[in-house]
């Protein structure tokens, strides 16, 4: 196991390296990182699903040799007044099936060790990816905070006044052309209407001020 993540942290950091010198975008570092860790739990996985096979295997070799030592003991005692000779091959057969299964009770009891460190660190390495991604999201936000409050820095400060100005030129051009289409848009038919009524209300004035004031008529 030792070895295993050794490897791996030779690998994480020759991979780094060779990046850095081609990119310098923190968060692309950082994502490249986070999936030669996922990488490296995948295969981690994969070698921890082919120990719990052999271990799948052990216990079923197990079982069957624990087996096998009752029934040759049981023929061995059904024999031994019998026929003396079966009766000691009987015993021989169960001492084997005893001795390679006392070797394969041990053999299991290491490899459980070993499948339970696997484990443990794939789940390290799991918690471990998981924060990578959490530190990723935190810091790619405040980036974008930074950038953003960036704007007003007064490093900034020509390129907003230089937006704010075409902004003002955008209105002013606007409402030149608004007071210009009014003026050209002018509605005839209602100053045609307009005209009418005011010389209307001339007559009436005059109608009434001749009613006031006739005129002397000529003798």
């Amino acid at each position: 196991m030792r070895t295993f993540w050794k490897r791996w942290r030779i690998s994480i950091g020759s991979g780094f390296e060779s990046l850095i010198t081609r990119v310098e975008n923190h968060e692309a570092l950082v994502a490249e990182a986070i999936r030669e860790a996922q990488s490296a739990a995948a295969r981690a996985k994969v070698k921890l699903a082919h120990v719990r096979q052999d271990g799948e295997r052990l216990r079923t070799r197990i079982e069957k040799l624990d087996t096998d030592e009752a029934d040759w003991e049981r023929r061995a005692q059904a024999q031994g007044n019998e026929n003396r000779e079966r009766a000691l091959e009987c015993l021989h057969r169960r001492n084997c099936a005893r001795r390679e299964l006392d070797h394969l009770r041990g053999e299991l009891a290491r490899h459980e060790q070993t499948e339970r460190s696997l484990a443990a660190d794939i789940g390290k390495l799991d918690e471990h990816v998981a924060g990578l991604r959490r530190r990723k999201n935190t810091l790619a936000a405040r980036d974008f905070r930074a950038r953003a409050l960036a704007a007003a820095s007064p490093e900034e400060g020509a390129l907003l006044g230089g937006v704010d100005e075409v902004f003002e030129r955008w209105e002013l051009k606007l409402a030149e052309t608004e007071i210009v289409g009014g003026a050209d848009s002018a509605d005839s038919f209602e100053d045609t209407f307009m005209a009418e009524e005011e010389k209307a209300g001339l007559e009436a004035e005059l109608d009434e001020l001749l009613q006031q004031h006739p005129p002397d008529k000529a003798e």
